[in-house]
C-alpha cells in the first residue's frame, strides 16, 4: 500500500475495462488520478463507483493536440503535478484483409493509437516531474503479426518504437518511458476479436474452440486487475531503473 502516495497519475482510455481497473489500483496505492476518455457518462460512472475523493475525470479527445494540452493542464490545475502518464487509449480497428482496409479506417486507428500517444507525450513531457513515469500501452500484437488486423498491429508496433525513442530523449530529464505489451484481457474488445477468430473454420463450419485462447500457454485470458498491477510496477519507484523496456503481460502468447 502507498506505492504511489503523493503522486498524480493520468490514465487515458480510462472508460475501458483495463483503465477502470488501473484507476482503482492506483487510487488504492495513494495516487491522485485523472481519468480521461471521450465518453463522459462512462467516466462519471467509473468515478462514482470508486468513491475515492482523489479521483476525478475529464472528457477529452486524445487524437487532437488541444485535447492533450487540456489533459496536461487539467492535471496541473487539480493536483499540481504530473508524475505518471499511462497512455492507454486505443481502438481495435477493422478485422479484414489489409487489401480491404480503407484509408479512412487506417487513419482512424493510427490517429488514436499512435498519433494520439505522440501528441500526449508532447503535452505531458514538458510538465512532468523529475522521477516521473510514462507508460505506453502496446500489445502482444506489437511483437508479432496477426492476420486481418493490419491497422491495429502496425500501430502497436509503432508504439514500442515511439516509447524507446522517448526513453532515450527523456532519460536525462529523469523521466522513464516504458511500454506494456498486453495480452488478451477479459473485455468487450477481446470478445469482438475472439468472435471474429472463431466465426468459421476452413470448411465453413462454426468452430467450437477459440483459436486465440488455444495459443495462450496459461489457457486463460487475463483479469483486468492483472494488467493494472503490471502498470503499477512501471508507475512506481519499484521500476526505477526500467527505461525503454517492453513489459510483456500475455500469459505466454508471444512465446509460442
Amino acid at each position: 500500500m502507498g506505492r504511489l502516495k503523493g503522486k498524480t497519475a493520468i490514465i487515458t482510455g480510462a472508460s475501458g475495462t483495463i483503465g477502470a481497473a488501473t484507476a482503482r489500483v492506483f487510487a488504492k496505492e495513494g495516487a491522485n488520478v485523472l481519468l480521461v476518455a471521450r465518453d463522459e457518462g462512462r467516466l462519471a460512472a467509473t468515478v462514482d463507483n470508486m468513491k475515492a475523493s482523489q479521483v476525478s475525470f475529464l472528457a477529452a479527445d486524445v487524437a487532437t493536440a488541444t485535447g492533450n494540452q487540456l489533459i496536461a493542464e487539467t492535471a496541473l490545475d487539480r493536483y499540481g503535478a504530473v508524475d505518471v502518464f499511462y497512455a492507454l487509449a486505443g481502438v481495435p480497428g477493422p478485422m479484414k484483409p489489409l487489401t480491404e482496409v480503407t484509408e479512412q479506417e487506417w487513419d482512424e486507428v493510427h490517429g488514436i493509437n499512435i498519433r494520439g500517444m505522440w501528441l500526449g507525450l508532447k503535452a505531458v513531457i514538458p510538465v512532468m516531474s523529475a522521477g516521473g513515469s510514462i507508460i505506453l500501452c502496446s500489445a502482444g500484437a506489437g511483437l508479432i503479426g496477426v492476420g486481418e488486423c493490419s491497422p491495429y498491429v502496425t500501430s502497436k508496433h509503432a508504439i514500442i518504437g515511439l516509447g524507446r525513442t522517448a526513453a532515450i530523449e527523456c532519460g536525462p530529464r529523469g523521466i522513464r518511458v516504458n511500454s506494456i505489451a498486453v495480452g488478451g484481457v477479459e473485455s468487450p474488445m477481446l470478445e469482438n476479436y475472439s468472435q471474429h477468430a472463431s466465426d468459421e473454420s476452413e470448411d465453413g463450419e462454426a468452430t467450437e474452440a477459440n483459436p486465440f485462447l488455444a495459443r495462450i500457454p496459461t489457457a486463460r485470458f487475463a483479469r483486468p486487475e492483472e494488467m493494472a498491477r503490471a502498470a503499477l510496477f512501471l508507475a512506481s519507484d519499484d521500476s526505477s531503473y526500467c527505461n525503454g523496456s517492453v513489459l510483456t503481460v500475455d500469459g505466454g502468447l508471444t512465446a509460442t
